[in-house]
């Protein structure tokens, strides 16, 4: 965020230190009445009584009809009143809306609005947006972003963001605040010394990303619309926005400023390490906006390039939500970068969207940046239409993202669920207690020889409190603040423990005077145990502020050498900082027993202190950044962006991934007052992955004296990662008799016996056949109607009239116009097919609320549906060919284009809960028996979570109407339940294929079929196990076989010289299916200490040895367990196979490598290998 013009950049970062807070609140307070967000139209004169917009009493008191406005018809879409609203304002009025303050439209009732606010760690000031005064003097101010980062503690980050977002709401309340947030800063930390490390998770990422998206969904989820399926509408609490994007993350080094800095990056990094963050945010946290950044990134400024803005995050990602500008970033576009030579015309123009038909050099073919953080929209955007170079079009379009955005905000129509937040919810004794607790949970332990901590509070009668930090106040709190609820400094803290001496030891932070040296070793002297607590701040490390080097500034090195050897008992050093610094000395100082590392710990940083040195919180927090020695950033520029090492000029690499060298404390580092050991119970060894005939090999370099496997990697995105093998257990509780058989085609029916009418329900809605809806061509529709019926259905349930379990709809696409069935189908076109299954399925199966759960194995089901006839059924009874001894012979192409692909849309999309087989046979082999349609595809393919039936008498038409193989009816039961070579001849079904017989094949001839050694009883418990729906995991997942479809190839990387190159060297994962197909293992952590303490696991992969160009490891997962004092607890990761095992490779192209990976737990505390092989 950009607080100064480029002009500006170069203002003593001192001054600014210091006038920083005061400055602040005078500003924010004289502005309050002409900046707050709530708009004071005519009938909210100080914004305090403020409401909503479409509020009838407000219209009325503004002398206008609210019912001629559309736009607050609640009965329309977000997307239908967003629409209207822009529709009926004028050009002018548009542009005006385009800025961070939105000015309004009073003759539409549209009060003025203030996007830009900030809560970076807690409701801040900084933006126009908020403002602090007596009904309002302050928000909890949590520890800044690297100290939460360091805790490593997911839980935490999303409950820091629900304590903001709450106190934001009830700021919002009471006039004082927006409910559009500028935050958080994910920016990965590639250099030590860059300036708003402070404000980031660090420098790996994943953790970056998991912080993004955790802390996103703090601040915006409305309690039960979570996995709301209709993104584009879901409420949101507050408005939170990902910056800064992309590559951002040099400020001001040495002349060079962000304004006109060009950071070229190689593709391999950008998608690795500078895109992954926002990815996720987007991905995992659903956040509503993005914010792009001043730098250029390879020639092209970052808030006017298409690809990273349009294409990436609109086009792959799918934002719901809208784009801004970092501050001013469109005038840097003219003034720092020099843009193409534009005009301010044409800068407006490059951002806000552009063709070639419009001006030269014109990059956005859509839209690009739809806010501007700044006055450029607002001045020019209108003279740009007017000179053609933007159509008014455009601005409409940029217009409804803001306005959907504020529509789910509860601007339009208010939200009830906060209306009663106010001044006692912000504050709060929870909230300043969860500060305390996140302060604890971010402080690392780097150094506790002897157990010099924790103290001992009955021994210790004198403290010598010493160093520039020990009575900080607004050091704590960092940067992007507010005005916090009140500080309490080391200092007031570790007085409560005995009597203090305090010496300060240096005038300020810099130390550049050493006079007062002296008072402090003697304080030292005197003293039971001496505290230093020292470090750097912002008149250090701060936007546009990058350091030189690692030291600690002045002559602080000198008072903690001193005052350590003149010290009479144990020595304790605190140190404060966001990026690494070197300590080497104190670290090999003998007479410093214990280092601290406390970030910036929040406005309760002194009492976290306090209760770590003093052992009420035992420490275990970790590193989110290396800690470098000096003579690293010697070694290469700042400026020089590559992460990987670049030989030819003597740089090394960058973040723990791409560096080897000494450092003085690794990422992820942090010690205990207990002992932690770590036992493997169980993990995956190796991973057989079968490659079909769309999947290919792709190379990937390896190092010289490195083994090049025969297939070295495939992409991930041709594979389907599905997981293919896990064991459930059902617990048996005295099943009653159930009938599955029931129907709901187009209405509720008692075609099947699972149903029926009588005097207490003597009838059911019957819409229109399904040839009839489909015609509607109306996806809502569709699921509408599927909605409906469940409900009637679920009625009758508890009426005793009903089952729970509808076969329907049936998804055959009509091939032939003749066919007796089409009534009951959607048409011909397996697109349209496909999303009708998907929306009725979901209509009928979706439980609100559940709708978008992970664990698809037990998400809840207000009906079963089940698509049907599977597959190639479209001949039921033509001249004499019936649809039970029918062959259909289909070409593979048809197969997959046509009769396939609406029940992968209803498997995949509308995460059906069962498949039924058809009549027919398929090329030769019955449906209901073939293991390719069944097995492998439904259940290894599309992975689905359910059941497979047969159609009603199928295994009976098995032996009578297909004659298969001569099949007694004990071989036709094996055919379809479960087979083996070693069970019987000619059987295919390899794992298992039908689970339940509408029929009574099954009941009759199964355990016959046992008795004969046809079928295992396993075979019969497997399937019971999918039809119960009540599953309990058993044990871990133990091996996989993931063959590569025909639309996978293998994909070459690069390997050295001497390294044996596979025949498969990878597969793109973006020819892959990575959503299910998991990683499994399970660590014991056990405390072998005397006091209970947490413990963060970290686990890392290690790609295969002599790929050339890859990282040397990567975090895949982290968790932080408590463990009570000589006690153990499993830690269990389930993580996704290509996010933990991929590489990226020169092409930029994301892909798994085959051959030897390994997971290591920390510093290879604990480790074992995982094999990936490909096959087709």
């Amino acid at each position: 965020m950009k607080q100064n013009k480029p002009t500006m950049a170069k203002i003593n970062s001192s001054l600014l230190f210091v006038c920083y807070l005061a400055i602040a609140f005078l500003v924010k307070s004289a502005d309050a009445n002409s900046y707050s967000t709530l708009g004071h139209d005519d009938a909210t004169p100080n914004g305090s009584n403020f409401t909503f917009v479409c509020d009838p009493e407000r219209y009325s008191n503004l002398g206008l009809d609210m019912k001629a406005f559309p736009f607050c018809d609640k009965s329309l879409s977000y997307d239908v009143r967003a629409s209207d609203l822009v529709k009926q304002m004028t050009l002018s009025e548009k542009v005006l809306q385009l800025g961070n303050t939105n000015y309004g439209v009073r003759r539409l009732g549209l009060p003025k609005y203030e996007w830009w606010s900030e809560a970076l760690h807690g409701v801040s000031n900084v933006g126009p947006g908020t403002f602090f005064d007596d009904l309002v003097p302050g928000s909890t101010s949590f520890p800044t972003v690297i100290t939460s980062a360091a805790a490593f503690n997911e839980s935490l980050w999303k409950t820091i963001g629900r304590a903001v977002s709450t106190e934001a709401r009830a700021m919002y309340n009471l006039g004082r605040a927006g409910l559009t947030y500028w935050s958080p800063n994910i920016n990965v930390v590639r250099d030590p010394r860059w300036g708003r490390a402070i404000e980031t998770p660090g420098e790996d990422p994943f953790v970056v990303g998991k912080y993004a998206a955790n802390y996103v969904r703090g601040l915006q989820d409305v309690e039960g619309t979570e996995n709301s399926t209709d993104l584009n509408s879901r409420p949101l609490k507050v408005s939170s926005c990902c910056k800064h994007y992309a590559a951002y993350d040099v400020d001001n080094w040495k002349g060079v400023e962000r304004y006109s800095f060009d950071a070229r990056v190689a593709e391999q990094d950008m998608v690795e390490t500078f895109l992954r963050p926002f990815e996720m945010c987007v991905k995992e946290g659903d956040v509503s906006s993005i914010m792009c950044s001043y730098n250029s990134v390879d020639g092209i400024p970052a808030c006017a390039d298409p690809k990273l803005l349009n294409q990436t995050i609109r086009g792959e990602w799918d934002l719901h939500g809208y784009i801004v500008s970092d501050c001013d970033s469109i005038e840097v576009l003219v003034d720092g970068h020099h843009w193409l030579g534009d005009t301010k015309e044409d800068a407006v123009a490059h951002t806000l969207r552009a063709g070639e038909s419009f001006i030269k050099h014109i990059l956005c073919q859509e839209f690009c940046l739809d806010l501007d953080c700044g006055d450029y929209y607002t001045k020019y955007v209108q003279s740009s239409v007017q000179q053609g170079k933007i159509r008014e079009a455009d601005i409409d379009r940029s217009l409804k993202y803001l306005y959907v955005v504020l529509m789910r905000l509860g601007f339009f129509d208010g939200n009830p669920q906060y209306n009663s937040l106010g001044k006692k919810d912000v504050c709060s004794e929870e909230n300043v207690e969860l500060a305390r607790e996140a302060a604890r949970e971010g402080t690392v332990l780097l150094k506790n020889v002897g157990e010099t901590l924790p103290l001992d509070s009955q021994k210790i009668k004198t403290l010598a409190v010493i160093g520039p930090h020990a009575n900080a106040t607004a050091a704590m709190i960092g940067n992007y603040a507010g005005v916090p609820c009140k500080i309490i400094s080391p200092l007031d803290a570790l007085s409560t423990y005995g009597e203090v001496d305090y010496q300060a030891g240096c005038s300020d932070t810099k130390c550049n005077n050493g006079s007062l040296i002296f008072p402090a070793t003697q304080a030292a002297a005197k003293a039971d145990v001496t505290i230093i607590v020292a470090g750097i701040d912002l008149s250090i490390e701060a936007e546009s502020l990058d350091r030189d080097d690692l030291l600690l500034p002045g002559n602080q090195t000198q008072l903690i050498n001193q005052v350590a050897n003149a010290a009479k008992g144990p020595v304790v050093l605190v140190l404060f900082s966001a990026g690494g610094l070197d300590i080497s000395f104190a670290k090999s100082n003998p007479k410093i027993g214990a280092i601290l590392w406390v970030g910036y710990p929040g406005e309760r940083g002194g009492p976290a202190i306090a209760d770590v040195i003093f052992g009420k919180y035992n420490p275990g927090g970790r590193l989110p950044l290396t800690w470098h020695e000096a003579s690293y950033v010697d070694m290469l520029p700042m400026t020089s962006m590559p992460l990987r090492p670049v030989d030819s000029l003597g740089y090394p690499g960058r973040t723990y991934k791409f560096f080897n060298g000494s450092v003085v404390f690794p990422f992820g580092y942090g010690l205990s007052y207990t002992k932690f050991n770590y036992a493997l119970k169980s993990a995956v060894k190796s991973k057989q992955i079968k490659l079909n005939k769309f999947q290919h090999c792709y190379s990937i370099k390896y190092g010289n004296d490195s083994h090049n496997p025969t297939c070295p990697s495939i992409r991930i995105d041709d594979m389907d990662c599905k997981d293919h093998k896990i064991e459930f257990e059902i617990r048996r509780l005295g099943l009653p008799k159930y009938e599955w058989w029931s129907e709901a085609l187009h209405g509720v029916s008692n075609v099947g016996p699972g149903t029926f009418f009588d005097d207490l329900v003597p009838g059911s809605t019957s819409f229109p056949t399904v040839i009839t809806s489909a015609a509607a061509f109306n996806e809502s529709l569709w699921k509408t109607i599927g909605r409906a019926v469940s409900t009637e259905a679920r009625a009758m349930y508890n009426l005793g009239r009903a089952g729970l379990t509808y076969w329907s709809p049936n998804i055959n696409v009509v091939r032939d116009p003749r066919w007796g069935r089409a009534i009951e189908t959607p048409g011909e076109d397996p697109f349209v097919v496909g999303k009708y299954a998907a929306n009725y399925v979901r209509g009928l199966q979706d439980v609100e609320g559940t709708e978008n759960s992970t664990d698809l194995n037990s998400r809840p089901l207000k009906v079963s549906s089940c698509c049907k006839h599977y597959a190639a059924y479209d001949v039921d009874n033509w001249k004499g060919v019936e649809r039970y001894s029918f062959d259909a012979r289909v070409a593979e192409q048809d197969m997959v284009e046509t009769f396939l692909r609406p029940f992968e849309m209803c498997v995949k999309e509308g995460d059906v809960s069962s498949i039924m087989c058809s009549y027919n046979s398929v090329d030769g082999i019955p449906a209901c028996a073939d293991p390719k349609l069944l097995n492998q595809t439904i259940r290894g393919e599309w992975d689905l979570h359910g059941y497979i039936v047969s159609d009603c008498d199928s295994i009976e038409v098995l032996v009578d109407g297909h004659h298969w193989l001569g099949d007694t009816k004990e071989d036709a039961v094996a055919h379809t339940l479960r087979a083996g070579e070693s069970f019987i001849k000619h059987i295919l079904c390899q794992e298992f294929c039908l689970d339940l017989d509408c029929g009574d094949y099954y009941t009759k001839y199964v355990q016959s079929s046992v008795q004969q050694g046809k079928i295992r009883e396993a075979d019969i418990d497997r399937s019971l196990n999918y039809t119960k729906f009540n599953y309990a995991l058993k044990s871990a997942v133990k091996s996989k076989q993931i063959k590569l479809n025909k639309f996978q190839h293998c994909y070459s990387i690069k390997y050295g010289n001497d390294s044996h190159n596979p025949t498969c060297p990878s597969i793109r994962i973006d020819d892959m299916d990575c959503k299910d197909h998991k990683i499994e293992f399970e660590v014991e952590v056990q405390n072998t200490g005397s006091r209970d303490g947490s413990d963060v696991v970290i686990a890392y992969s290690k790609p295969p040895q002599g790929i050339l160009a890859t990282h040397i490891k990567q975090v895949i997962g982290f968790q932080r367990v408590f463990v009570p004092a000589g006690g153990s607890k499993k830690v269990r990761f389930v993580l996704n196979l290509c996010d933990s095992l991929r590489v990226v490779d020169y092409n930029a192209y994301t892909v798994l490598p085959s051959g030897g990976h390994t997971i290591t737990i920390g510093e290879d505390i604990v480790s074992f290998p995982i094999d990936v092989n490909f096959s087709s």
